[in-house]
């Protein structure tokens, strides 16, 4: 199973980081995605169809009804819209100035970021302002690239010449000035770097140096697996244990909603671990079961969806929603109703008890979708002449090829959608890795979450001497005796300080082995 590494680059117009981001994707063999050829796309299409770019809704529509591929000519990544590259026409002044102005507007940045993911299709180096703190939170790593506001403004003007722009240097001076100014100060996703993020001023760098910094801290940090040595007892870590993006994002979700509304609830648990549950309900983010306990109030969407039925319902009693769906699944959800309706079977492959499959059959009517755990579970499906298969996102890859095979041989038409989660396949991948190198493995997380339970699964039959536990008071002296390589992987839905809390345990229970 191959690993997916996520590599996010952030800064201000002009600093570099779309070259250095294209060069270090390069240098590693990665994709590369340029978030802002997204935006200036929309402003392109928007000057050509003489839309005011105030006019959020009418750019949405827009932004909505365009089809975007990021596509690779040659040695360069670039931006196809509707089947035409317009890579070299959206570096034109006016369409930078107007991407800027459209990109504030807070639909227009969901819609570009529900792209961007789409997008997403194994190892990628994407750059972009806001991509480490919003679009891509959890990527495994987060560069922050600067540069003083004369140097960037050389740049840029020195770039705009080779297109024949007849800007001068003083003008791109205010024009950076002014959009830096937009871009710290916008309400929707201001322009920061990410607490994580590692900050690098390219103010007297040459281009070279800065992709060979990239790339040597970048080789750097995916080989960082070590933590640490306790009383001869040495503890490993995986790059991406703990909230995946879609779990990060619903936990963001919930609590700036806490923050501004009273009565905020989720429709069952917010996501699979009891604990962080827990620490939401204590800043009065309450889950309840039924929608007919509630009589007004703000209701958040699970990470795992909900059903069209409680949606409706939902709505028919006039509560404020939230909807902090996972994009993944919301991907799904759209799979289902469309395939139903051009005549195909579902099978999804998934637990039917768990509130994500729940939401996806609700997409369908009962006769046009079938959940299947394994194999052995397929009903005679292949008198269906159509059929669509596809997974809950947190199936394992071997599982669904199973079923996949069997499928093959059955039916005529077969049509496949991998669904699974990119955040899910690198922690199944890491963790089977680590379990390997080490005599005993913790794997944290809820005992109902079905991305860790797979997980320990995983690591289990690789390595006898594994652990799953939900915190630090399930683990036992015992555990370690013998042990000189501990490793600890965690959930996509387990918070990190569970993770930070067990292993403080561990190496306290390892200072008394003798």
């Amino acid at each position: 199973m191959k690993k997916h590494t996520m590599i996010a680059i952030d800064g201000p117009s002009g600093s570099g980081k779309s070259t250095a981001a294209a060069g270090l994707a390069k240098g590693l063999g990665y994709n590369y995605i340029n978030s802002g050829s997204i935006y200036r796309a929309i402003a392109l299409k928007s000057i050509r169809n003489n839309i005011p770019l105030n006019e959020e809704h009418l750019l949405t529509e827009i932004a909505h009804n365009t089809v975007f591929e990021i596509k690779k000519n040659n040695t360069h990544w670039g931006i196809v819209m509707d089947n035409e590259d317009i890579s070299d026409e959206i570096k034109n002044a006016n369409v930078a100035q107007a991407s800027s102005q459209i990109s504030v507007f807070p639909d227009i940045r969901n819609t570009v970021n529900s792209v961007i993911h789409t997008m997403i299709n194994g190892n990628t180096v994407i750059e972009g302002r806001d991509i480490g703190t919003v679009v891509f939170p959890s990527a495994d790593i987060k560069f922050f690239i600067t540069a003083a506001p004369e140097v960037r403004a050389m740049r840029r003007y020195e770039e705009l010449k080779q297109t024949g722009s007849d800007i001068t240097y003083e003008q791109m001076l205010v024009e950076i000035e002014m959009r830096d100014i937009r871009d710290r100060s916008r309400e929707t996703a201001p322009l920061r770097p990410a607490d994580d993020a590692v900050i690098v001023d390219t103010s007297n760098m040459s281009l070279n140096a800065v992709i060979a910094y990239l790339y040597n801290e970048t080789k750097s940090r995916l080989s960082q697996r070590y933590i640490d040595t306790v009383n001869g007892v040495k503890f490993y870590t995986t790059v991406s244990a703990g909230f995946c993006f879609g779990v990060k994002r619903a936990i963001d979700i919930a609590i700036k909603t806490g923050k501004q509304h009273n009565d905020v609830y989720t429709l069952g648990p917010l996501i699979h671990n009891p604990q962080e549950v827990k620490r939401l309900e204590e800043i009065g983010i309450k889950p309840v079961e039924d929608i007919g306990t509630i009589s007004s109030g703000t209701l958040v969407y699970r990470s795992h969806g909900v059903t069209t039925e409680e949606a409706k319902g939902a709505g028919e009693k006039g509560l404020n929603i939230i909807d902090a769906t996972c994009p993944f699944v919301t991907r799904s959800q759209r799979l289902v109703r469309v395939l139903a309706k051009k005549g195909f079977h579902v099978v999804i492959v998934g637990d039917a008890k768990h509130p994500e499959v729940k939401s996806l059959l609700s997409y369908a009517m009962p006769h046009q979708v079938t959940v299947v755990k394994s194999p052995e579970e397929l009903p005679p499906l292949w008198n269906s002449k159509k059929l669509a298969v596809l997974a809950q996102t947190t199936q394992s890859m071997e599982n669904f090829k199973k079923i996949i095979s069997v499928l093959l041989d059955s039916v005529y038409e077969l049509a496949i959608y991998n669904t699974i989660c990119d955040a899910t396949k690198i922690r199944q991948d890491e963790s089977a890795t680590l379990a390997k190198m080490v005599d005993v493995m913790f794997v944290i997380g809820g005992f109902n979450s079905s991305n860790t339970n797979k997980l320990a699964n995983i690591c289990k039959a690789i390595n006898p001497n594994t652990y799953h536990v939900e915190h630090e008071d399930q683990i036992k002296q015992e555990m370690l005796i013998g042990a000189k390589r501990v490793g600890i992987t965690a959930g996509a839905s387990t918070p990190i300080w569970l993770i930070k809390d067990v292993l403080k345990r561990l190496k306290g229970m390892s200072k008394e082995l003798k």
